[in-house]
């Protein structure tokens, strides 16, 4: 590997995968030749973490060879197949994770990519290779579906479903809780959307051994885009196997005070889909009678979200049944009318309204590529790189896809599944529920991929692709000479940069390199002009600014100081902020147009410099730039 950067490493190193990886070394029962190949897969599988070009050549050639054993020699196909699945169970999950360095570098490719014929770099090779790590996954997965039509290929299909629901729930077991996008939730992702591609395979013998699994992994936590998959598939397999409900899933609705709300939340919606898609009447009926009475106790449960998704899947059940199992439970048709007409349905309804999966997921008809690897990872707020150019690729190198021969389709049809979470990810929902005053708030951080105007939302005065040119920046200058405190001087660094202030004056440009300074400018001084004016040069640098046709106003409270919400700031201002004890000196104060202060209603008669400073910025704000744009 010391020779990587040459020239010739390319081809030189597919010639050595290909010889190690003949397959002919197959069939010969040497345990040494094994033993080198082993030792050899699980260093490229390291490489792979950080050079995934040495991986990706190790798939194509595996991938490659057992294509052709279709036709020419089917009877060597499975044995390889047994001896390297640790290679396809590592495929169907690869892709490196990248460290925050290079983290930002990934994301900035990842934008290019996304303005598509906007930007010509995308015309260049080189930009499209941040879509190289999920082709592993891609050509695997695709080969795999193409083993259904092998006479063998159904049972290797199933000893791999239970392969990967036991790594599904080791994740689960060792890591129970972790946060969204880490490596192991993507790891988990990885192996659910493998998993859910294979379901279509499943026989009897494999259907409990993997529905047991998917129920025990609903008893950790799970990030939503891992929950969804898993309650999609153990929908599938109940409704592929209605034999399976009674000894594994109504015992799952017991009443246990101990529970967890996202374990019921996820029963409850397994319950809802199996009950849409079972095979016969017959089925039906009895399921309605296991599971309506149940489901009615649990809409008492002291646990608000246990009850919200109870109350729902009663009122959606008693509508499925369309009277088939009223004379079991007469009174259950009073209880939920009573539900229907309460006040609280409509925001029961709203509440659960952006749980698409519960609320507009057809479980048969939409499983497809499109809706697994690319719309509910991003209505679930998976990062970009997992799902942008997956369904292209399976496009592009699934020969498998274009035949038609594979039990799932590529896009979805599904049209109003998919303008909902196109609302969802564009945050017309959020905006929508805040205007009317209803539904709850959540966080709103900025990603480049989602929604549109993000040029406009980033870079607010630079010019737009549309070619519209932005008003000019800000024509505040802030002088913070005066203020000594780090914190407080890295705190307005920041709230500079949020609110566009043109410049920034300090006594020092060394704090810059403070790490005190940083930790709280969170890098605001590399997006905006700082310079340095020292406390004696104060005097000087404000008769200059006057002369250049600068309103110069300083904040402190004063005899004839004005309520900074009754002044006008005037387009060409400079703020003078104070020392934090002593405040505007006299020699400085003397210079001043107007004397503001921030109005107060306690019983303390002093601000943090930080916080009034802030408090002045947004008011300039507020009267100029939020007026224009």
């Amino acid at each position: 590997m010391q020779y990587k950067t040459t020239p010739h490493f390319s081809a030189t190193f597919s010639s050595f995968i290909s010889l190690c990886f003949n397959i002919t070394f197959d069939t010969l029962k040497a345990p040494s030749i094994f033993a080198m190949q082993k030792k050899y897969i699980g260093e490229l599988t390291v490489l792979g973490q950080g050079k995934s070009r040495a991986y990706i050549l190790l798939v194509d050639h595996l991938c490659t060879t057992w294509l052709g054993l279709f036709k020419s020699n089917p009877d060597l196909l499975f044995p390889s197949l047994y001896r390297h699945t640790s290679v396809v169970l590592d495929a169907c999950c690869f892709g490196p994770i990248y460290r925050k360095n290079l983290r930002l570098i990934e994301d900035a490719l990842l934008f290019t990519s996304s303005l598509g014929d906007m930007c010509t770099t995308n015309q260049l090779e080189m930009s499209q290779h941040m879509s190289k790590d999920c082709c592993v996954r891609v050509k695997m997965i695709s080969f795999l579906v193409s083993l259904g039509d092998q006479p063998d290929g159904g049972k290797y299909l199933n000893s791999l479903l239970v392969l990967m629901a036991d790594k599904l729930l080791q994740l689960s077991i060792e890591n129970p809780k972790y946060y969204t996008n880490t490596s192991i939730h993507r790891m988990k992702l990885r192996v659910a959307q493998a998993m859910i591609v294979l379901i279509p395979w499943i026989d009897r013998p494999s259907s409990s051994n993997v529905i047991d699994v998917l129920l025990k992994c609903l008893l950790y936590d799970n990030q939503l885009s891992v929950r969804y998959l898993v309650e999609w598939m153990a929908s599938l397999v109940f409704c592929r196997y209605p034999d399976l409900l009674e000894p594994m899933f109504y015992p799952c609705l017991q009443q246990d005070s101990d529970i967890r709300s996202s374990r019921m939340s996820s029963i409850f919606t397994v319950a809802l889909h199996v009950s849409r898609n079972l095979p016969s009447v017959q089925c039906k009926v009895s399921f309605y009678s296991h599971v309506m009475l149940a489901v009615f106790f649990w809409c008492c449960h002291h646990n608000f979200t246990v009850r919200l998704y109870a109350r729902q899947l009663l009122i959606l059940l008693w509508e499925e049944t369309r009277g088939e199992v009223p004379s079991l439970y007469p009174m259950l048709g009073e209880v939920v009318n009573h539900m229907k007409n309460s006040s609280d349905h409509i925001k029961t309804l709203r509440k659960l309204h952006d749980n698409v999966f519960f609320t507009y997921l057809s479980i048969i008809e939409d499983l497809n590529i499109q809706m697994i690897f690319q719309v509910l990872p991003r209505v679930t707020g998976v990062i970009e790189e997992e799902w942008l150019h997956v369904l292209n690729m399976f496009k592009e190198y699934g020969d498998v896809w274009k035949r038609g021969v594979a039990p799932l389709t590529l896009e979805s049809s599904n049209q109003v599944f998919l303008e909902r979470t196109d609302t969802i990810c564009s945050g017309e929902e959020s905006h929508q529920q805040s205007c009317d005053g209803d539904g709850d708030d959540v966080q709103r951080k900025i990603s480049l991929l989602n929604g549109v105007g993000v040029m406009e939302e980033l870079f607010p005065f630079f010019p737009v692709p549309s070619g519209q040119q932005r008003e000019a920046k800000s024509g505040l200058i802030l002088v913070v000479s005066l203020v000594q405190k780090i914190p407080n001087l890295g705190g307005l660094c920041r709230t500079c940069e949020v609110f566009g202030v043109s410049e920034l004056i300090v006594d020092n440009l060394s704090i810059l390199q403070d790490k005190e300074f940083q930790s709280l400018s969170v890098t605001a001084e590399k997006w905006m002009v700082i310079s340095e004016v020292k406390v004696r040069s104060i005097p000087k640098y404000l008769a200059d600014k006057r002369q250049d046709g600068y309103t110069i106003a300083g904040l402190e409270q004063t005899a004839e100081s004005c309520p900074i919400t009754e002044y006008q700031f005037e387009h060409k201002t400079v703020l003078v902020l104070g020392n934090e004890h002593q405040g505007i000196p006299v020699e400085v104060l003397h210079l001043m147009d107007r004397c503001l202060e921030a109005p107060q209603f306690g019983v303390i008669r002093s601000l943090n410099v930080h916080v009034a400073g802030a408090i002045a910025v947004w008011e300039y704000t507020k009267q100029h730039l939020l007026h224009h744009s």
